[in-house]
């Protein structure tokens, strides 16, 4: 499949035309903020399109972005992250040594997380502190936060070698840990996997105290959960008795998980003192700690599919289609048809190859699952109509069909390739050595094939496919292996199997419509199932097509004498049995079992509100202002400069005109006019911008309807209390118009829409549902091999910043548009921006990305939509946002909502506040300055044989890595992103007629009981003790757990929400007197039981494990089982009563 031609697709008049409509889009919003002053007059996000401007503007310091410009040609990557940290240092020798050290490890771990848009380096970490060791020496500590988790694994490890270089620079001794700090660092870690959830690697505790002893800086933080260690406390150089997530994910996830790469580091560097990371990276796991490694966690209502070491699950393909890799794996839509819905388009799989797992897409070209019937057929799915024949019959499903691995996917995993089985564009491969080798008319010639014709078979191997004669005559004539279509599964079977096989086949076939009737016995059918044959039963008749009888007999040539020689493979004694050559079709399995489901929705917050404005208790529960008339809640201070009024509107009540924020420093009093300071620059008391003040509600929403002249909407949602640090409300307009159009604001003042992230880098017209003329529109002119466009079927290559949203989001953008248009008209006194009317008028407007751990947004132009619950966009674009493909969903919002309705003042004011927020947009991606998973993914037309070869014998992929074309080496090349090729067509990106299993089903009993169905139809996992891990590791963890919880719960106000550890006295909280409610209910505790004991009783084959869900069972039965022993009555009595009693 190669398309050399490298379409011109207008990179520079595509990216005006992207900035014209930002600008465009912008001087609207300016110009609504000019006239709104709402809730400053200005818009408030910062366009950045390179990483130096991103890196000064978010992380500092002031010209470290001519510092990086003039750095970037000589340096790049740590390298040129430790060249900064130098100049930082130096320049700043006479500074605060703790605050210029944070600085300088801050801004280069900014430069090791292109393209610099996380919250890693502002906010994970907190600050550092030069501490002093037991010898009086000196040392540096950081205190990691919660955004540390931002960085990637690699990154967590990179920053501790970077603050030891700085450590050094500052001539800093290493850091001496007591052993105390040790055990304290090993028990926090345990708490926090109990109590709080999972790290990615799991590490045993002698290893998590080796790298803590070790680490050159002490690797510390700020408290990030309210959980207390249980023994380790106030302990002198440590200053939280509670968790510090930030650090043990360092440490964990970091220098132990990544020690490899920390090894490769440190040596490339040439530092010294971390020969110890040597040892970690090589260290043995104990026998105990590798069979806790290989434990398969089965989670309830989330079947296993497939299994690494056994035939029956997906089979390893390599290559890419038009929207797989960066994670992201192709399977045949066949096999979630199969799988009845438990695998759609964006369902995340867990994995053990060549990564931890990703979403899948449907590809055609690939192969699809085989199953068995109820009556004992045997079927090959490949079609709608095969499927749609044997739907309801099915009772096993054989093979699930392959998997599309994408090469680049292994090189970001740097594995161990595992070899694949004989696919048709392998054996296009050999076809194609043949010809190089004899001459394509040579070869022909001994065929009996015409040049034409073998030319078509080179040309597209999936769409040509030959006929049993040609792959015979091909192989016997030519010396090219069988075809793959013609291929069974041999290597599933043991070369005395062969006799049977020939036995049967010598037998004189009857032929029934067309097929070959040979005597049914169930010990043939059986290696037919093995092999993956196809027929039919009949009576006492086992029928195969003629396809199939003729290969058979050509393999098998049962006229022969011959006797299988056990000390070689099946497939050498076929090749001696009938002078084939025969391939390996079986080659290797992943494990795979259901991750996250796919997900497309509106983000709401807990509970959904409809705009930022607080109401303390009332309104209930859902802050509804509709009843409400008056209220006293903490606003910011705000003043008109031309009267003088003060109150927390932002147009002055008495003249109209603009109000200004007024903070108020607490100890001197002193005023800061439309300016934010936290701290007071007079005598450095701390500044404060809000006050209480009385609201009249029911004034507001009339006043906001009257305005729109519209009726009450049913509710109107508003806040318990702002957290922001100047307590900035939206107005009262905006919630009304959300509540209108059926919206929910978000934190920031925002409207997101969530989907599964999806990878595309080409589509064709049909795909989208878009017509020819209106992607001409739209600059898709051309199609990959350079040809006009003008058939719905032709590839295109699409643009870097182009998306195809899913229908729902569309649906939920038009509503935003709305009320964009109606925010212009009613509060601006504007014309309508977008005026849309259906979801197909979104096609060429822009969008913002965001993920949920970033600062930054990505514009995006709408191109198109798809029936799924993912957006699909080019992997330079999720890259972009630093984000893959393996299951996360991150925000799209329409761009105008943003600059208009985007607020700083309205973020909360703690650490991790400002994530998930666009302070910045990234209005063009530069492909070679995103993250470098997306420079990984493999871009070519072919898999050349070698690549092959080297699959074959188990290689590391760092052998190959040489011949494999990426993305990365596209950009060097200086195409600029454009001209990526794939090796699999794909036809469509969802399939039509499937709903997601997971979500239908509404209980989670109903979700296990049909996970286990499915599981006991796969073939490839039904004799598993996959059971035993769903019962270990889901059911009896959270019977267990949810008994701990319901004894040791809080309790909760009806009304205020205040949580309580005991129960007053009373029963009623204290502040508003309304009746209290339990947190865990009994219902939450009993939920598993039945299922329990069912499983135990009928499916468990631990013994002890067994024992121990039965003993779980009786304990909460006994918990709510009031006892029957009868004893003598206790009667309550007052105080004096007893002690006269007494007396």
């Amino acid at each position: 499949m190669c398309c050399p031609y490298v379409a011109d697709l207008g990179l520079g008049e595509y990216r005006a035309g992207l900035l014209k409509e930002v600008e465009r889009v912008y001087a609207v919003a300016a110009e609504y903020r000019r006239r709104t002053n709402d809730p400053l007059p200005h818009v408030e996000t910062v366009f950045a399109d390179r990483i130096e401007e991103r890196v000064e503007l978010l992380v500092g310091p002031p010209g470290i972005a001519e510092k990086i410009r003039g750095l970037r040609g000589k340096l790049s990557g740590i390298s040129l992250a430790f060249k900064l940290s130098e100049e930082i240092i130096y320049s700043n020798l006479g500074g605060d040594p703790e605050q210029v050290l944070k600085q300088a490890i801050c801004t280069s771990l900014a430069i090791l997380t292109p393209p610099c848009i996380t919250a890693a380096p502002s906010e994970g970490i907190s600050h550092v502190r030069v501490k002093e060791n037991d010898d009086g020496s000196k040392y540096l500590a950081v205190y990691f936060a919660g955004p540390i988790r931002a960085a990637g694994g690699t990154e967590l490890a990179t920053v501790v070698v970077l603050a030891d270089y700085v450590r050094r620079l500052y001539g800093l001794d290493r850091f001496k840990p007591r052993e105390e700090e040790v055990r304290r660092f090993v028990e926090e870690l345990r708490t926090y996997i109990r109590q709080v959830g999972r790290f990615q690697y799991n590490v045993p505790d002698r290893l998590i105290a080796y790298a803590y002893r070790m680490t050159p800086v002490e690797i510390t933080g700020v408290a990030t959960n309210e959980i207390l260690v249980s023994s380790h406390r106030d302990l002198e150089r440590i200053e939280t008795n509670y968790l510090r997530g930030g650090a043990l994910r360092v440490v964990n996830d970091g220098i132990v998980g990544r020690a490899k790469k920390v090894l490769n580091i440190v040596r490339s560097l040439g530092m010294s003192g971390w020969d110890w990371i040597e040892e970690l990276a090589t260290a043995p796991l104990t026998q105990e700690e590798a069979e806790e490694e290989q434990t398969l966690e089965v989670i309830g209502g989330r079947p296993v599919f497939s299994l690494s070491n056994t035939f029956g699950g997906f089979r390893i393909r390599y290559g890419r289609a038009f929207a797989t890799g960066m994670a992201a794996f192709g399977i045949h839509p066949m096999s979630m048809k199969v799988l009845k819905g438990y695998v759609v388009t964006g369902t995340q799989l867990k994995t053990d190859f060549p990564g931890k797992g990703g979403i899948v897409t449907p590809v055609d070209t690939i192969e699809p699952p085989v199953v068995k019937t109820a009556n004992g057929d045997v079927y090959r799915v490949s079609s709608e109509e095969v499927y749609a024949a044997i739907s309801d019959k099915i009772d096993q499903i054989l093979f699930l069909g392959d998997i599309l691995v994408s090469v680049g996917d292994c090189v970001e995993n740097n594995v161990t390739l595992r070899p694949p089985g004989y696919c048709e564009e392998w054996w296009r491969n050999d076809l194609a050595s043949r010809v190089l080798e004899m001459g394509l008319e040579r070869v022909g010639e001994k065929a009996g094939i015409s040049v034409d014709r073998l030319a078509k078979l080179l040309e597209d191997p999936f769409k040509t496919i030959p006929t049993v004669d040609e792959a015979l005559r091909l192989s016997r004539e030519a010396g090219v292996p069988l075809h793959p279509r013609y291929l069974h599964c041999w290597r599933n079977i043991k070369p005395e199997d062969l006799q049977l096989l020939r036995e049967w086949i010598s037998s004189q076939p009857a032929f029934l419509d067309g097929m070959a009737a040979m005597p049914y016995t169930q010990s043939v059918k059986e290696k037919l199932e093995t092999l993956l044959v196809e027929h039919r039963v009949r009576q006492d008749k086992l029928l195969l097509s003629h396809d199939d009888y003729l290969v058979l007999c050509e393999l098998l040539n049962p006229d022969k004498a011959f006797e299988p020689d056990p000390s070689v493979d099946v497939l050498e004694n076929l090749r001696r049995l009938s002078g084939l050559y025969v391939k390996d079709k079986v080659g290797s399995s992943l494990t795979a079992r259901m991750g996250r489901p796919e997900k497309a929705g509106p983000r709401r917050m807990t509970p959904s509100v409809h705009f930022l404005f607080p109401v303390g208790l009332a309104g209930g529960a859902l802050r509804d202002l509709s009843d409400i008339e008056l209220v006293a809640v903490e606003l910011v201070r705000r003043r008109c400069l031309g009267c003088g009024y003060e109150g927390w509107e932002v147009m002055c009540r008495k003249c109209g005109g603009h109000t200004v924020l007024v903070g108020v420093c607490e100890r001197c009093r002193a005023e800061y006019l439309n300016t934010v300071a936290e701290v007071c620059g007079r005598c450095g008391g701390r500044v404060t911008y809000s006050s209480t003040q009385r609201v009249n509600v029911a004034g507001e929403v009339s006043e906001a309807l009257r305005k729109i002249g519209e009726a009450a909407p049913p509710r109107l949602s508003g806040v318990k209390g702002l957290t922001s640090f100047t307590k900035t409300p939206e107005t009262v307009l905006k919630g009304v118009l959300r509540a209108k159009h059926g919206l929910t604001v978000y934190k920031d003042g925002t409207i997101r829409f969530d989907a599964t992230n999806a990878p595309m880098t080409h589509f064709t017209p049909s795909m989208l549902g878009l017509s020819v003329e209106r992607l001409r529109d739209l600059g898709y002119t051309h199609d990959v091999k350079g040809d006009p466009l003008v058939s719905e079927n032709q590839v295109c290559e699409l643009k870097l910043q182009d998306i195809v949203l899913s229908k729902k989001a569309a649906e939920h953008l038009i509503k935003v548009a709305r009320f964009v248009d109606d925010l212009l008209h009613h509060w601006a006194g504007m014309e309508k921006l977008y005026m849309l009317k259906k979801p197909e008028d979104l096609i060429g407007h822009l969008v913002v990305g965001l993920s949920p751990h970033t600062y930054v947004g990505v514009v995006a132009r709408v191109i198109g939509f798809v029936d799924a619950e993912v957006n699909f966009a080019h992997p330079a674009f999720h890259a972009a946002k630093r984000r893959d493909c393996d299951g996360d969903e991150d925000s799209v919002m329409l761009l105008a909502d943003v600059l208009m309705n985007f607020s700083r003042l309205y973020i909360p004011d703690r650490i991790g506040g400002k994530m998930d927020t666009p302070l910045l947009i990234t209005r063009i991606v530069y492909p070679e300055e995103v993250d470098e998973q997306a420079h990984n993914v493999d871009v070519w037309w072919d898999i050349p044989a070698e690549f092959y070869r080297q699959a074959l014998q188990g290689s590391k992929i760092a052998t190959v890595k040489g011949i494999v074309r990426t993305f990365g080496d596209d950009l060097a090349a200086g195409t600029q992103g454009v001209g990526a090729g794939y090796t699999h067509r794909q036809i469509r990106l969802a399939v039509p007629g499937i709903v997601s299993a997971y979500k239908s089903l509404e209980t989670m009993m109903d979700k296990i009981y049909g996970q286990l169905d499915l599981m006991d139809r796969l073939a490839g996992v039904r004799d598993s003790a996959l059971v035993d891990s769903i019962v270990s590791s889901h059911i009896l963890p959270d019977i267990i757990g949810n008994v701990r919880a319901f004894m040791v719960q809080n309790f909760r106000c009806k009304k205020c929400n205040r949580k309580f550890r005991r129960l007053p006295l009373t029963g009623r909280c204290p502040s508003c007197q309304q009746e209290l409610s339990l947190t865990v209910f009994r219902g939450a505790v009993e939920k598993y039981l039945e299922l329990a004991r069912e499983i135990a009783a009928q499916r468990l084959r631990n013994p002890y494990l067994k024992e121990r869900t039965l003993a779980a069972v009786e304990t909460v039965l006994d918990l709510f089982t009031p006892s029957k022993k009868s004893g003598p009555q206790t009667v309550q009595t007052r105080l004096d009563a007893f002690s006269a009693d007494e007396a």
